[in-house]
Formats: structure tokens, sequence, C-alpha cells
């Protein structure tokens, strides 16, 4: 598939619940969506990027799982505590 877009100039949405971090580099760009299905964050599948805006700069030591496991564990927040300060980011 990436072959076929990139020698046709296509692209692709693909949509994974909870992938592996091996299969979350496979990827250019990752796209993720507040509970409200607004963009939190679109950008390179970059995992010191990601762990600075859904766990800000000074809780790395909360990025114990999978790039999946660190985006979802923000997203999750069920207070929207959390998605006001990914927005801020």
């Amino acid at each position: 598939l990436a072959n076929t877009c990139h020698e046709g100039g296509y692209s692709a949405c693909i949509s994974l619940l909870q992938p592996s971090d091996d299969m979350v580099e496979l990827f250019d760009k990752l796209l993720v969506l507040t509970s409200e299905g607004e963009c939190s964050f679109f950008g390179p599948v970059d995992r010191p990027l990601l762990r600075e805006i859904f766990l800000g700069t000074d809780n790395a030591d909360g990025d114990k799982g999978s790039i999946a496991d660190l985006v979802l564990e923000a997203s999750l927040d069920k207070t929207g505590e959390m998605e006001d300060e990914i927005k801020k980011r």
C-alpha cells in the first residue's frame, strides 16, 4: 500500500485500534481526533514530540507503553481537561 501511494501520488487513511509501535512507525503521519471528532494532533510519528504534546514536558515518566497507549491515555480523560491542555500545546 505504501509503495502504491508513493509511486502514484495517492494518500491513504487507515484507522487502527491500538497498533503496535512497529505498525505506527510504518506511517508518515499520525492523525489523532478528540472525542468530539476534532483534530488534536496531525503530524509526524515522532515519539518525543508526541510525549511532549500528550504528556507535557513535566510528565515524561508517564510514557511507559506504546505510542498508542501514550495517545489513548491522554485522549480518554473523561473530564476534558487533558483535551484542553493538548489543544493549547
